[in-house]
């Protein structure tokens, strides 16, 4: 149940009075009725639930609700009951509303998925009231949603469904009142006339009167004050709590460091706020008197320690020198007043550039200080190649690679050469012995003896010569594919097995399967080894032929055009379908009804129909809404067939899914 927030309105009392009348059983049926409801007390949102025992079919079934709402005078209200679960049919069932104290306009709504029953009407002596009666109410899930005008601070309504019960003799209903924050819930049940359960709910949202501030400040351990006072649990970071809602003062204190203050930190019941302060430093001049280490080799990162006097967080650190861009230090750290840490990016430069640059560390306001002449960057060697792995490969193929050797940098770079012909790679991991490298090597590609080339960013070139091989593409031929049969709409990751399968760059290789005119492309293809490779097929489910097709491997830029084929290696089959449901379940003889059927592996040519003993069948006509998960058709039932019937779905070549007693005709 849900009061608008417009409405302002507050449930006073909500009693829910669940009249289970089962007029046409003598009062000896009460006694073998039981009812238990629980939890006895919820949070708003959850849900209560009434299980009952012994309520037999035929049975003359009453829900009444009456609800009493506090409202505003002409403030609409918006008034539900959420998920009222209705565990059994309502035959020949009428419904009826009734609203006190209101203006117009108003209306009922009552929804489960598209079925919608909307009532409205005008008020007449403060009093809007309507009634509906229908030939069922199915078992389900529904929203009831009451909408109005009040004239007064007090608006009773009144809501009641009455029927023929008709399905499980043992069952639960389960209801929530949303939104709600505090409710009182009387519910009575009621069987002939008697009393069988009384018993009091609550609704309450236990919402809490206080919330709290999360103070984080960067550098941390400064105190905290609260409306001008110290907090004396912590430093931060720290969590303030108890704190009533409403608009705070928070202040952070911390020695060396200029105060930090914000007056308009709001606190909410039951949140937590989260502040962040930067503190500025009251600088000082610094002063350096040693670095360590006190050189790098150029093109690396290197961590410095700094040693001097007013050292602290926030300032900048360049090494300098003529002609040159500053290198800024990054990740700064401070040990103490007289110890602080820096890294140095050192640039990648040439030889005659490499020497002694000073050393700048400089503070926001200005203050700085220089130690001359303070850190040599150091050139590098030129890189040596010793031996790539593996050491042949093929035309057309992509071969990740791992060569060693000494003096490699970050960001080298790596190619192929024989003569006029140069392969580049891409590196993906560089150590100063070891890079790791991929090739796409070329389908044209000569064959034959390469060289390895390797060239650091500072320009310098190392060659390994004749390191590797590539040979031309080997004629690939299949042997065998696991599993070799699988169902229409299906997914299938097949093994193939066989011999001189190559590694190729995305899109290089194609694997399919064929039959005729129809062609299914591998969505995806994994060479596990010279000898097997993984490929995913989706059969599609609707216009694939069943029967066996031919496996074919394909290299499209290959100018041998070296191919492999297997035939008859798969085998499509026409699955069974599987029958999940049938909306709606029942029709009338004589009648057309329009079905909806759900399950799974339906087909393009799916079909459905009724069958009963010696009884024609009923085929479905007029098939739309077609998908591998269910279809829409027309049956049309025949005057005097009643009963109970099976239903058939049909996939052809004998392959039907049946569910005994699945539709009802009446």
């Amino acid at each position: 149940m849900v009061i608008m927030p417009s409405s302002r309105g507050k449930i006073l009392l909500i009693s829910i009075i669940l009249l289970c009348s089962l007029l046409a059983l003598t009062t000896s049926v009460a006694g073998a009725v039981t009812v238990t409801i629980s939890p006895t007390t919820i949070k708003p949102g959850q849900t209560f639930t009434a299980k009952m025992s012994g309520l037999a079919d035929g049975s003359n079934v009453q829900f009444e609700i009456v609800s009493q709402i506090e409202t505003t005078p002409d403030v609409p209200f918006n008034f539900t009951l959420d998920n009222l679960a209705i565990p059994f049919d309502l035959n020949l069932s009428t419904l009826t509303c009734r609203m006190e104290y209101v203006k117009d306009p108003c209306n009922l709504t009552i929804k489960r998925g598209a079925y919608t029953i909307e009532k409205v009407g005008s008020v007449s002596g403060g009093v809007w009231q309507t009634s509906q009666s229908s030939a069922n109410l199915t078992s389900g899930t529904y929203s009831v949603m009451h909408q109005g005008v009040p004239a007064t601070a007090n608006t009773p309504i009144t809501f009641s469904l009455q029927g023929t019960k008709q399905g499980p003799l043992n069952s639960q209903m389960t209801f929530v009142p949303g939104n709600v924050d505090q409710a009182t819930i009387q519910v009575n049940v009621y069987v002939n006339g008697i009393l069988v359960k009384s018993q009091v709910l609550k609704v309450n949202s236990g919402a809490a009167t206080v919330g709290s501030v999360q103070v984080n400040s960067n550098p941390s351990k400064a105190d905290i004050y609260v409306d001008g006072v110290l907090w004396q649990k912590a430093k931060t970071p720290a969590r303030i709590t108890d704190l009533a809602p409403g608009t705070h003062n928070i202040t952070v204190k911390k020695a060396g460091y200029y105060d930090k203050s914000r007056d308009d930190v709001d606190v909410l019941a039951k949140k937590t706020t989260t502040v962040a302060f930067v503190l500025q430093h009251e600088w000082w001049t610094p002063t350096i008197t040693s670095i360590s280490p006190v050189k790098g080799v150029t093109g690396t990162n290197v961590a410095v320690t700094l040693a001097g006097t007013n050292l602290y967080s926030g300032g900048t650190l360049n090494l300098t020198r003529t002609g040159l861009p500053n290198v800024t230090g990054f990740n700064n750290k401070v040990i103490n007043d007289k110890k602080m840490s820096f890294v140095l990016p050192l640039p990648w430069l040439g030889d005659t550039d490499c020497g002694v640059w000073s050393l700048t560390l400089t503070y926001p306001n200005g203050n700085s200080t220089t130690l001359v002449d303070a850190f040599n960057i150091t050139p590098i060697n030129a890189p040596t190649v010793k031996s790539i792995n593996p050491k042949v490969t093929t035309a057309g193929s992509l071969v990740s690679t791992t060569i060693a050797g000494t003096n490699f940098k970050n960001g080298a770079g790596v190619n192929l050469t024989q003569g006029a012909t140069s392969i580049p790679g891409t590196v993906t991991k560089t150590t100063t012995g070891s890079i790791s490298a991929s090739f796409i090597i070329p389908w044209n590609a000569p064959t034959g003896l390469y060289n390895v080339n390797i060239q650091n960013p500072d320009g310098k070139v190392g060659t390994g010569t004749g390191l590797i091989t590539i040979n031309a593409v080997p004629s690939p031929t299949i042997t065998k594919v696991s599993p070799n049969k699988g169902d229409l709409g299906g997914t299938y990751a097949l093994t193939i097995s066989g011999k001189n399968f190559i590694r190729t760059a995305p899109g290089d290789t194609v694997i399919s399967l064929n039959q005729g005119a129809t062609s299914i492309v591998a969505t995806t293809i994994q060479v596990m080894s010279s000898t097997s490779m993984k490929a995913t097929f989706v059969l599609p489910w609707s216009g694939t032929p069943t029967g066996p097709y031919s496996v074919n491997l394909t290299y499209p830029l290959d100018p041998a055009m070296n191919k492999a084929g297997l035939a008859n290696a798969f085998l499509a089959k026409t699955p069974a379908p599987m029958f999940k449901s049938i909306d709606p379940k029942s029709g009338t003889s004589g009648t057309t009804v329009t079905v909806t059927v759900n399950g799974t592996k339906f087909l393009g040519t799916t079909t459905v129909q009724l069958e009963r003993s010696g009884m024609a069948p009923i085929t479905g006509s007029d098939y739309t809404s077609r998908s591998n998960k269910g279809l829409v058709t027309n049956l049309t039932l025949p005057a005097g067939a009643t009963g109970k019937w099976t239903l058939k779905v049909m996939n052809g070549e004998g392959k039907n899914a049946t569910k005994a007693s699945a539709f009802t005709i009446t």
